[in-house]
């Protein structure tokens, strides 16, 4: 009775090639063959002309009545690699997840529909690392009304992270608990709103939280204006900067990682016009500006591998000198960081402040015509506008959003037109 669904697929891959080509691929961000801590790093590193790799999917669910389930499990090998056909962006995980999903599609006296989910997730890569965990619960309902409530909360405990040092050692990241509230008004109104908002807290303090409030008006059936608003803000204490040559640091075999503590705030407006003239004939306009910034401090190295424990530059060891620019408002800080406390035998290293402000104003504009059935023409223009990154690290509102309109641009026109032979 097409209750229950049972899917599975299987990929094998084959890379062939020189052995400078074979390198920037195994020591890519996708597989990070170079790692020095894995079990076989003297082979994992020797010179290959070739790899291949397995993946594979499978799922297994009941997707009709009252009380809904699934299970499903995902997994590529370490050397998996199908970037030449579509975008890849990791190997060696097994990842396996589980759902219960109960639902009510019939109205009842308080609600019209009712979705409730609760489950977990997990991964590991193939040397047998923890490096995601996850348990989850959502619910959703439409009211009477017609209106759509939703939230949902994520609580992540503290795992490994194979990714985090691009490369290095492997260290363990914070657990963090998220949670998400939102609701959507009736939109068969003339008016209709939609409020989002979530926050998210790691279990060494950093928080983020995000908050979006979008309105639509319909003054016509045909016609839509969009507005929404949204606010951000992101903190992260381990966000990873750099890493430099140092003997002395043995346990991440003679290299320091430099990590941050990094400080994100974020302003956007989302515009959006939609009108249809004629089922034939439509007219979509977007426009985005968008100001964000971020702040580095607190330059930090983890403690040990697989641990969460850091160290901070010039506060538990070493030093760090942080030398202003010239033109703070264009060009970044200079940031020298030394392991050393009195002149001993660790490199200090130099980079500069990571800081910045962007300024974005992105829009688009689409004209369809169906001049015929099946056959399409389309007119385009895209807007993006060209401002200079700042090293400000913050946003200065009124400068910025003049900034935005008066700052040089790319304007780019398009046309489309396909024609349906109809044979």
């Amino acid at each position: 009775k097409r209750t229950d669904r049972l899917m599975a697929q299987v990929a094998a891959t084959h890379v062939h090639g020189d052995t400078a080509a074979m390198r920037s691929i195994r020591f890519g961000s996708a597989h990070y063959f170079q790692r020095p801590d894995r079990p076989d790093t003297a082979d994992a590193r020797a010179p290959r002309t070739g790899m291949s790799g397995l993946g594979g999917f499978a799922r297994g669910s009941k997707e009709a009545g009252h009380w809904l389930w699934e299970g499903s499990t995902n997994f590529r090998t370490r050397s998996f690699n199908k970037n030449d056909v579509t975008f890849f962006n990791r190997a060696d995980y097994w990842w396996m997840s589980a759902n219960l999903f109960p639902q009510w599609t019939k109205p009842s006296s308080w609600f019209r529909q009712l979705y409730l989910i609760g489950g977990a997730q997990q991964a590991y890569n193939f040397d047998g690392d923890l490096n995601d965990r996850q348990y989850h619960a959502f619910a959703q309902m439409q009211t009477l009304g017609y209106w759509w409530l939703t939230t949902f909360w994520i609580h992540r405990p503290g795992v490994f992270d194979d990714r985090l040092t691009r490369g290095g050692p492997i260290v363990k990241r914070p657990g963090i608990d998220y949670l998400y509230a939102g609701f959507n008004t009736d939109q068969r109104k003339r008016i209709s709103a939609q409020f989002n908002t979530d926050r998210g807290c790691n279990t060494e303090g950093d928080c983020d939280y995000s908050v979006s409030l979008g309105l639509q008006f319909q003054p016509r059936p045909n016609v839509a204006l969009t507005l929404a608003p949204s606010l951000s803000h992101q903190e992260t204490g381990f966000q990873y900067v750099d890493s430099y040559a140092d003997a002395t640091d043995v346990l991440f075999y003679g290299r320091r990682y430099i990590f941050a503590h990094l400080e994100q705030q974020g302003v956007s407006m989302d515009t959006r016009l939609n009108w249809t003239f004629s089922p034939a004939l439509t007219l979509e306009l977007f426009l985005q500006p968008l100001l964000a910034s971020g702040s580095y401090s607190g330059y930090n190295v983890y403690a040990a591998p697989r641990s969460a424990q850091r160290l901070q530059y010039g506060r538990d060891f070493g030093t760090v000198v942080i030398a202003p620019s010239a033109s703070p408002e264009t060009d970044p800080a200079s940031v020298t960081v030394d392991a050393d406390t009195l002149n001993g035998g660790a490199p200090s290293y130099t980079f500069p402040d990571p800081t910045f402000t962007v300024r974005s104003l992105r829009g688009n504009a689409v004209l369809r015509w169906e001049y015929r059935p099946g056959s399409t023409l389309f007119v385009v223009w895209t807007h993006t506008s060209q401002l200079p990154d700042l090293a400000r690290g913050s946003i200065d509102f009124s400068e910025d959003a003049r900034a935005l309109f008066h700052g040089p641009s790319e304007n780019i026109f398009l046309v489309k037109m396909s024609y349906w032979l109809g044979f």
